[in-house]
């Protein structure tokens, strides 16, 4: 798998507090992969991922620890952090192997 590293946080600031709450780390990784290699088809449609792909993120805490989450392939990689399906553990860890499985953020 390729990965695509990404620059420092976005230079727009985020007025939601939830979202700014949630986004408190920066992208680290991205990818674009197919949905039904990673989710069983009854998250994906709960989640309302119903394109054959989606976008995953892996975004960086304060404390050294780490989060993923995954949206539409079409929403932006900021936008998928801010409101993108929290990924549990496994599956972020099978999707992000680089990441340390010990520092992610449940």
């Amino acid at each position: 798998m390729a990965y695509t590293q990404l620059p420092g946080p976005p230079e727009d600031p985020i007025s939601d507090a939830e979202a700014n709450h949630r986004y408190a780390g920066r992208v680290v990784y991205e990818k674009v992969l197919p949905v039904a290699a990673f989710l069983p088809i009854g998250i994906r449609s709960y989640w309302g991922l119903l394109e054959p792909t989606a976008r995953f993120v892996a975004t960086e805490g304060s404390i050294e620890d780490w989060s993923a989450y995954v949206a539409p392939p079409s929403t932006s990689t900021e936008e998928a952090a801010r409101r993108g399906q929290k990924l549990p553990m496994d599956v972020a860890t099978r999707i992000f192997p680089l990441l340390n499985p010990s520092r992610y953020r449940s």
